[in-house]
């Protein structure tokens, strides 16, 4: 069928709860696979357009272009905290 993103706009394709769950599963189980790895992988740029689907409605993740390695947490946590406090992360860069 192509990406999900030209699924939607196929105005010939109609959508049954079996076929919305089946799409859904497979998002699903991707993304827990990613996040389930150690360490764990971030897509980062999850859309339409980078979800592949099937004859079947099974979809597939694609495009890891902008994927990374998560490294840690509580560094993620420390930047947000820092940001939400002082008002800008400008004042990162020096």
């Amino acid at each position: 069928h192509g990406s999900l993103y030209d699924l939607l706009n196929n105005e010939t394709v109609e959508f049954d709860a079996t076929i919305v769950l089946e799409i859904l599963n497979g998002l699903v189980s991707g993304m827990t696979y990613l996040h389930s790895t150690h360490p764990p992988v971030l897509h980062n740029d999850l859309k339409t357009a980078n979800v592949l689907v099937g004859s079947n409605f099974q979809a597939k993740l694609s495009d890891f272009g902008f994927s990374m390695k998560k490294k840690s947490t509580l560094g993620a946590l420390l930047l947000v905290l820092f940001v939400c406090c002082s008002g800008s992360r400008d004042e990162l860069n020096g």
